[in-house]
This record gives structure tokens, sequence and C-alpha cells, in this order.
């Protein structure tokens, strides 16, 4: 493009001036945004704020913009909104969250140039929870350290400190951690803090109890640990092991052969020990172990020590062959080399008269040597050393001369070992020296005493033989020679002539093992008596207990060898204990022994009856007689329990108590009681033994009738024992129409208070039956318990020959409760002028007095008591009254009385038929009585006759036949079995004794074959036997002792564990496992002991687990606090 321009004036104007070409084009600006608000490129805000970022921006041509975040376009939502005007660029966040954190990028391109601006937008708030699960680093009786790692999002700022809580887990309320810990469980939670605030809480997931853990001994090993250790003789060696574990272990150093040289030191501390040897020398060379042990288990840590010394002496050095002039010398390479490899061998020899040592053969690397040119008939000692490249060691040196000889020397020691009727035992020791060669074998001879002629009567390898066919009573010589490849050598004889005979020597047994002749055995274990005996001939063996003789059985093993004999008992009860008589005979004498066996278990239970005396609202004594058995040892105490009516707990009332009484207080008025006590001791504590049930309150006299009217009663009755705290002012009688359903009210026979213990009822109706009661006011206002008399009075008229209960009474049923000591009383009120003679019978037989029948008559009375009744007393009982008043008449009351019962034994026995290895079935008769109740099912039972405790086979049989199945091949059973009625279980039928095993017969017109497999073992599951006590939950008061025991069978015998969530029972408690049984003891129980204890028994025929529940009732517990704070 071309310009020109003219200038113009007044005048006109003038010539044009031509400018060009001119290229024309637009003004470029780079694109650039204004930082300077954000110098360090870096924006913060808080969580939950909104962003506003405004950038001035400029170029030309106008530049596009586009937002960026982390490399990513930013697209607009309800959140993120963009504005843009001509020189101004904003980004608008609202409500910033975590995610918004992150680097922003605005981007400027105007096609001639692009340019991006930074802004890190950094978000500020609270940290997150720290990372990974809160360690539990360090758990002590008194404080807990615990640990974690830092939050991966620290909230935009550094941290500044961490927030401890703590939680104990019967409380609600979090507290910080720095407060001190005692032994109950805890929760913890961890909070990072930085400048914005707390963030959030991090919980370890199971709750922590502040109590110490026992860890096993662990050894630290850093870069200076080192197991082996060289040291030059006479320099000093020092091996140190630095360790840890809870409790403190103790150290103890060993050396793996022989003891700590006198040069060594032990130096221990709570975290290292050390062994410093000072001075070494090559018996110091070996391998030395410290032993680390605590109660939580232990570990073994092994040093090397190799001294650099001269060799040890050499071993076994011995003479491999003499001959003429010559001896073969071989030997074994020192246990100890010094350190350093032998390089050779040194052998020296001298002559037996001169003290000088001459070296044969030179320097030997072998180890064998023959030396030569040795002068014939010479003895020689020789000695053989070792040499290293320390120098030579200490050396071996031949006890006993060697003379270089052709045939072997004599046998050493002829001795008579033995002698019979018949034979004598000789034996003797080898030569000196085989002569060069092995000894082939000796040849033994004997001459008859007075003869000189010797004759070959054997020959053998061995040092002993025995002479036969001997005559006897007749004395012989003896001589052996030893025989090689050269010749016999010279014989050796024997000192004396020898008499055949056997000795007559009396038994004797050496008792000197058994201290003070007593051996004691826990119950269910096993104890042996093991004796030397001795004899000539050889004694009969005899055992005796007490004026038992014994023989082996499947319990007992009696074994007798020649010189000792033993008796073993399995499985040993208390009456397996007493005196063993160990009786000895031969033809010398008899003597007897006397051995002591104890056998120690829990005692029985207290003898009873237990009874219950100085009764009162408040208290009463109770007494019982000492156990028949103390188990072996002393009874250390007794338990007494109480159980109140209505509940099935027992209650502890004392468990330390020393003598046979205990005052029992604080009891319920009017409440029943029913008491039990056990013996304990040192192994356990005995079943216990029932009272009978009483009730708490004053005793006092029942009224009695004395006469009876028309229309009168008179009454009498004794003064209360106890008069509540204040005078008797009087007595109020009431009477009651007696009926059948016990209803009807009472009602008062005098208005005024009567002062005397007699009074006559008057206005009665005639021949209505009455019940009266006679009770006494005393201030304020007390009343005592209604005194009923337990009798039915009847009114007929005066002029009545006899007087008779009424006619409702005559068919009364009377049903009681089982108990096996209650009495049955018949009573009845009589009457009639002249006195009538009255008599009580039992269907056509009259009772008489005895033990079973207490009988009492009186004009106004009659009484038939009958004691401890059972199913035996049910039937009629009539009672007879006559006079001779007027015409004679006979009135009869017959009362139909029913003892309910469970049921008696199964008739007849049980079949066993259909017998396999594995199963059988049963079958049986119902029995004859049925207890008045309908069999509702059987109880079916086997025993394996190896074990004496029963498993049940069918709990609620409802036939009269059972398959029985899961028995063990060859294995001997017996059966029982049971019925069952709405009272209870009734008595046992046992069975014959069976074997399961399948049999197989062969039959032939001559033999008929019975081919039987047995097995060598079989196993049975475990099981438990529990009392009746331990299927309930068991209550007791915090403070008492629980004593859980329980029969556990199986075979082979099960492994026992108890435990209770949360809880180490080995501490807590005291567990006691046997082969039959296992019992846990917990003393002073506390709520924490409340719960669930699991019992498991598991062997390789399978496993099985009981629960058993336990309520602790009391006040809660104080827990004291403990000295120091804890603080992470």
């Amino acid at each position: 493009m071309f310009f020109r321009v003219a200038a113009r004036n007044e005048k006109g104007q003038g010539d044009f001036v031509e400018v060009g070409p001119i290229k024309v084009i637009d003004y470029i600006i780079t694109p650039e945004a204004d930082l300077s608000e954000y110098p360090d490129g870096r924006l913060s805000i808080r969580l939950g704020h909104n962003v506003h970022i405004e950038l001035p921006y400029k170029g030309k041509p106008r530049p596009a913009v586009l937002w960026l975040k982390d490399n990513l376009p930013l697209k607009e939502s309800d959140q993120v909104r963009f504005k843009k005007t001509e020189n101004k660029a904003t980004l608008m966040i609202k409500n910033v969250k975590k995610e918004n954190d992150g680097k922003y990028t605005l981007t400027l391109d105007n096609k001639v140039n692009r340019r991006s601006f930074h802004i890190h937008v950094i978000t500020l708030g609270p940290p997150s929870k720290p990372v990974g699960p809160i360690r539990l680093d360090e758990v002590r009786a008194e404080s807990i350290m615990i640990s974690w790692d830092e939050p991966n999002d620290d909230g935009g700022g550094d941290i500044t400190c961490y927030t401890v809580e703590k939680r104990d887990t019967s409380q609600p309320d979090w507290k910080m951690a720095c407060s001190s810990v005692v032994g109950a469980e805890y929760k913890f939670r961890v909070a990072a803090v930085n400048h914005v605030g707390r963030g959030e809480d991090k919980e370890i997931p199971e709750p922590a109890q502040a109590v110490d853990r026992l860890t096993p001994p662990q050894v630290d090993i850093d870069a200076t640990f080192k197991q082996t250790h060289i040291v030059k003789a006479g320099g000093s060696v020092c091996l140190g092991i630095h360790f840890r574990g809870k409790p403190i272990p103790t150290a103890t150093w060993v050396k793996e052969e022989g003891e700590l040289g006198a040069m060594s030191e032990v130096t221990t501390t709570d975290g290292y020990s050390s062994l410093t040897i000072e001075n070494c020398s090559r018996t110091d060379t070996g391998k030395y172990t410290v032993n680390l042990e605590n109660a939580s288990g232990s570990k073994a840590i092994t040093f090397v020590v190799k001294v650099m010394d001269t060799p040890g002496p050499p071993q076994t050095v011995a003479f491999k062959e003499v001959s003429r002039g010559s001896v073969t010398l071989i030997w074994e390479p020192p246990l100890n080399d010094g350190g350093a490899r032998i390089h050779h061998f040194i052998v020296e020899r001298r002559e037996a008269s001169r003290r000088t040592w001459q070296q044969s053969g030179g320097k030997c690397t072998q180890h064998i040597l023959k030396i030569q040119d040795l002068l014939e008939g010479v003895p020689y000692f020789f000695r053989v050393s070792a040499e290293n490249q320390h120098g030579i060691g200490e050396a071996f040196e031949v006890t006993e001369p060697v003379i270089a000889t052709a045939e072997p020397s004599a046998p050493k020691r002829m001795d008579i070992l033995d002698t019979t009727d018949s034979t004598v035992v000789l034996g003797w020791l080898k030569p000196e020296h085989d002569g060069g060669s092995r000894i082939q074998h000796y040849v033994i001879e004997a001459k008859a005493k007075g003869t000189d002629k010797w004759m070959v009567v054997g020959n053998t390898k061995n040092l002993t033989y025995v002479v036969e066919k001997l005559n006897k009573g007749d004395e012989y010589d003896f001589r052996v020679k030893a025989k090689n490849e050269s010749g016999y050598s010279t014989p050796k004889e024997t000192l004396a002539p020898v008499l055949v005979k056997e000795p007559h020597i009396e038994p004797a047994a050496d008792l000197s093992e058994i201290a003070n002749q007593l051996v004691t055995c826990r119950s269910n274990s096993t104890f042996t008596i093991d004796v030397p005996i001795s004899g000539r001939p050889a004694p009969k063996v005899t055992w005796k207990l007490e004026e038992m003789r014994l023989k082996s059985s499947d319990r007992v093993s009696i074994k007798v060898t020649k010189d000792r004999t033993s008796i073993s008992v399995k499985e040993a009860m208390r009456g397996d204990g007493g005196k063993y008589y160990l009786t000895l005979e031969n033809v010398a004498g008899t003597r007897t022994f006397t051995i002591d066996v104890n056998v120690t278990g829990r005692p029985s239970p207290p003898t009873g009856p237990i009874e219950i005396s100085s009764i009162t609202s408040e208290s009463c004594v109770v007494n019982w007689q000492p156990p028949e058995d103390d188990g072996g040892t002393v009874i250390t105490n007794y338990i007494v329990e109480k159980r109140e009516s209505g509940s099935t707990a027992w209650q502890l009332i004392n468990s330390s108590v020393k003598r046979t009484s205990l005052h029992v207080s604080h009891l319920t008025k009017y409440m029943q009681y029913t008491f039990r006590v056990s013996a304990e001791n040192r192994f356990g504590v005995s079943k216990p033994t029932e009272s009978e049930t009483i009730v708490a309150e004053h005793p006092f006299s029942k009224p009695e009738v004395t006469n009876v009217t028309r229309t009168t009663v008179s009454l009498k009755w004794s003064s209360p024992l106890n008069d509540g705290g204040s005078p008797i002012v009087g007595y109020i009688i009431e009477r009651k129409p007696y009926t059948l359903t016990g209803e009807g009210r009472w009602l008062k026979c005098n208005y005024t208070n009567v002062t005397d213990n007699f009074y006559t009822v008057t206005a009665l109706g005639e021949g209505e039956p009455y019940e009266s009661s006679a009770y006494l006011p005393n201030p304020p206002d007390l009343f005592s318990a209604r005194l009923t008399l337990v009798r039915l009075v009847t009114l007929t008229s005066y002029r009545q020959c006899s007087t008779l209960p009424h006619s409702d009474l005559a068919h009364l049923n009377l049903l009681y409760p089982k108990t096996c000591t209650m009495n049955l009383v018949l009573d009845a009120a009589v009457g009639g002028r002249p006195d009538p003679k009255t008599s009580w019978s039992k269907g056509n037989r009259e009772l008489d007095l005895c033990e079973k029948y207490h009988l009492q008559y009186t004009p106004t009375r009659a009484m038939a008591i009958i004691k401890f009744c059972d199913r035996d007393d049910t039937g009629k009982y009539i009672l007879t009254v006559r006079n001779v008043s007027g015409t004679k008449t006979q009135l009869s009351m017959i009362t139909s009385v029913f003892f309910p019962d469970t049921p008696g034994v199964c008739e007849g026995s049980i079949e066993i038929s259909k017998i396999t290895e594995e199963s059988c079935t049963l079958s049986w008769k119902p029995p004859l009585e049925d207890g008045g109740d309908d069999i509702a099912y059987y109880i079916v039972e086997r025993r394996d006759t190896n074990r004496l405790n029963w498993v049940i086979m069918h709990a609620e049989c409802k036939e009269v036949t059972c398959n029985i199945t899961g028995l063990f091949k060859n294995t001997e059973y017996l059966f029982r079995v049971r019925g069952v009625n709405k009272y209870g279980a009734g008595v046992y039928l046992q069975s014959e004794l069976m074997v399961a095993r399948n049999t197989f017969i062969f039959k032939s017109p001559t033999l008929q074959a019975h081919i039987l497999i047995f097995p060598s073992s079989h196993t049975e599951t475990p099981d438990f036997e529990l009392h009746d006590d331990l299927k309930k939950t068991i209550c007791l008061r915090a403070g008492g002792s629980l004593r859980l025991f329980v029969n556990v069978t199986g075979r082979p015998a099960p492994a026992i564990t108890w435990s209770k969530p949360g809880v180490d029972l080995q501490n807590r408690g005291f567990i006691e496992v046997t082969n039959t049984s296992t019992t846990l003891i917990i003393d002073k129980v506390h709520r924490y002991d409340a719960g669930k204890y699991t019992l498991v028994a598991e062997n390789s025929a399978g496993k099985q687990e009981v629960n058993i529940l336990v309520k602790v009732y009391g006040k809660l517990m104080t827990l004291s606090e403990t000295k120091g704070d804890f603080q992470k």
C-alpha cells in the first residue's frame, strides 16, 4: 500500500510526496496473567468455604480462556463456575471439599502464543484417621503402651499432636489416657490434631486388659554378635548375649562336655549375660550354652570356643598284635586337636627297668605303628602323643608293661561264680596280651580231689563256662588255658578245690530303696513296689494285701525274676492301700517283709445323718461326724452350704470350718432350709451329705385332746420355749369344722385370755369332726404361728359303746411324697363308756409293736406310726374298737394308704440277641411294681468292663426292646435298664456279661469250630458325667470358692482343656486333671468370674464339649488404683 502527503494553506495546496509501499499488519501482545495476588502460587482454603480466584490477563489478539485441574479440563457444575471478561478470568468453587484440593491451571491461547499459569489450591481441615490398627506394644498390670502410624491426610497442615483416650468397658465415658489403669479391660482411641482441629478417631477393635503379659525369652542379635570364638592359649574370651522376656529370664551357662573351668566368670544383669574365660587352655575348647528361662518358656544359645594350643592325648591306645620281638600299637586321634590340624604322632617306648623314653618308628601320620627290634622277654612301656603347629601335646601312656612273646599270657583270676548239686560256674579275665595273635578259645580242665589227672571238660570263646554232670558232694580242681595260633598259654587254676553242692542261703529282700517302707500314691494312678531279693535256692515269692493273697489280674501285675520281684497296681483305689506282705520261702527258711501303701485321694462324705439343733427363727446349729475315709490325709476343713425352699441353688455358708459343728445365723423366719456338708483335704472335696429340711421357727408343742364328750372337747398344751422377748399374757383357742378340702373358717372358742395350759371347748355339734388350734398373743400385738392339731376329733353320744372317725375317712386315700425317712401316722380319736379296746391291723394281720411299727393306744386315742415307709407298706389299714357296754358292737375304719414311688426292678432278666462286633439287641419285661404311675420310658445304659463309668445309650426308650450300636469288637460289656415314671427313675436291672464279636460256625459230622477274631485295641469317644448341680446354673456369693468336678471317660485318655472367654484359667485358678476326672477350683470369686466355662475333652476317637454356667452374687468389686500414669 502507498501513501502520499500534500500541504495546504490559504494560497492553495502544495505537491504530494509519496511514501510506500507500506505493509499493513495488526499489533500483537503475548498472553499474560497477573499472579501478583498469589506470589507463591498457593491458595489455602478451609473445608466448607468458597474459592474465588480472579486473575487479570492481557493479550492481542484476545486469548481464549481454559481452566484445568491436575492437567485435566475442568467442567462447570453446580459447585464450579467460570466467569470471563475482556481482561479478567474468574474461577469460583462453592463449599470446598477435600477432593477440590489440587493444581488449578489457567490456559491463555490467542493462536499466536499459548501460556499456562498455575495456582495450587490447598484445602485445610482436620486430619484423617491414623493409619493401620492401634498396636499394643507393651501390656502390664499398671500400664499399657500403644503405637500407631501417621494419617495419610494431614488436613493441609502439620500434625501438631495426637489425642489419646481410654474407656473402661464397663463405663460409657471416654477419658484422657494419661490417667492410671488397673486390671480392668479398656478400649483406646487416637485422633490426630492440626491447626484446623481434631481429626477422626481410630479405635482398637478389641478391648485390652491391663495385666502382666508373659513373653518367652528372646535374644537380641546385632552385627557384633558371633557364636564361634577362636583364641590363642593363654588369652581370654568373652561370650555375651543380650536378651529380653517377661518375667525377666534367668541365665544359666553350661559347658557341653564337663563343667566350667576355674578361670570362668559369669556376669548377669536384667538384660545381658556374659561368660568370661581368662588364661585359656585346650581344656576350655568346646561348646558353651546359655539357657534363658522364665515362666513363659525357654531358649538356648550355643557358642563354640576354639583354643589354639597343643593337642590333647590320643584315645584308646591298645595292642593290636604282639609277637616275638615286635608289637603293633593302634590308637584313636585326640578329642581335642588344639584348634589346628594334627601333623603326625610320636610313639615312644622304655624298658620297665629304665626311666628314659626312646622314640620308635619316627613320625607316624597313621593311627597304627608296628615297633620291631624289641628284646624278647623284656617288659616295655609305651606312650603316644600328637603334634600340631603349636607343638607336641600330652602323651597317653599304657599303664601295664607288655612282653613281646608268641604264646598268650595266662588268663587272669580264676573265680567260682556259682555251684549247684551237679554244676559249677567258672569265670576268668582275659590275658594281659594275646601273644601276637587273636585268642581262638579257652580250654577248661578239671580233676577230682586226690587225683593227678586233668581232664578236658569243655572249651569256649566266652569268659565264663558251666561245668555240668558233676557228682554231688565231690570236690574238684579247675583250670583254664588260652589258645592262639602259636599255642596254649600257661594254665590258671582255682585257689582251692570246689565242693559240688547247692548252697542254702536264707531268703532276703533289700527294702533300702523304699524310704521308711512307705509307698504313697494318688488315687486312679499306678504304683509299683520293686524289691531286690536273694536266697539259694531261689525263693518262692508270695504277695499279700493284709490277709488277702494277690494274683496277677487286669489291674494287678506281679513279676518275679531270679533277683527281683515287683507288684504293680493300676488305677489304684483307696481300698488298695494298707500293708503289703512279701513272703520269701526256700529250704533255708521263710521271711516276710512289710511295705505300707497309702493311696491318697478325696475324702468320703461326712458321716450322717446331719443333726440340726437349737433351731430358732434366725439361727440353728449344724452337727455332723467326720468322714469314714479321710482320703489318706488329714481333713483340712469342711464346707457348709444351705438351700432355701423353692430354690435349686446352694449358698455357701462357710468353706473353712475346722470342727464338726457350725452355728448358722441370719436365717429367714418360717423359711425352710436344707443343709449339706462336704469334707476337704489337700486332694479335693468330697461329695456332700445332706440334712433333713427344717423350718426356721421357735420350737413349740401342739395341742393334745384329753377328753371328748357329746358337746365338749378338752385340750392341753405346753408353753412355748421362746416367749418372743416379752411375757406371755394368755392363749387363744380356735376351732374349725373338718372338711376333705380343708376349707372353712377358724372361729374363736374363748373371749378372754386363757392363762392356763388347758381348756375345754363347749357348745360343739354331736357327730361333727373338728380341727382345733391354739396360739398366744404377747405385747405389743405380736402373734406366734397358729399351732394346728393334726388330728380329727369326732363327737358322738356319751352312751354309745365306741366312737369312730367320720365315715368320710374310711375311704380316704393318703398320698405321701417319696422319701427314705418318711413316717406314716395313722391317728384317730376314740371314745366310749366303758373305755373301748382298740387295735390297728393291715388286712387280716394285726399290727404288733416292733421296730417298724410304733403303736399307742389310750381310752381316747389310737395311733399307729409306720416308720421308713416304702412301697411295701401300701395297703388297707383297719382300726377296730370294742367294749362290753350294751350289746357287742364292732366298728371298723378301713383306710387305703398308697405310697407313690419310682418303679421297681424289671421282671426277669435282660435278654441279649443279634450280637455282632458292633451292635446287639436288648429286650426285657416291665416291672411288676410301677410305683403307682404308668412307666413313661426306660433308661438303657452300658459299661465297658475296663471302665467304671456307665454310658447312656438310650435316654428315653418307649419300648421294652432297644438296639445298641457303636460297640467295639471283642470288648466285654454290661447293660442295665430301669423304668421311669413321674416320681423318678426306678431300680436298675443288670444283664449278664456280653462280648461284642461275630461268631462264625463251621459244621461237620464230627466237629463244630468257632472262629473268633480279636482286635488288639479299640478307641472310645470322650464323654462327661456331670453332677445334677452342674447341669443347672451354679449360683454363689462373691468371696466364696468355685469348685467344678467332672468325671471324664474315653480311650485313649483324652486331653482336657478348661476355658473361659477373656480369662487365663491356668493363672486365675487351680486345674487338676487325672485319667478319669478333672477339677477346676477358683477361690475368692468375684463378679468377673461369672459366665460360661467350657470343658473340652479330645482324643483320637473324637471331641466332646460341655458348658457350665456360673452366676456370682454380691456387691461390685472396688478396683484399687495403682501408682503411675499412663501416657503415650
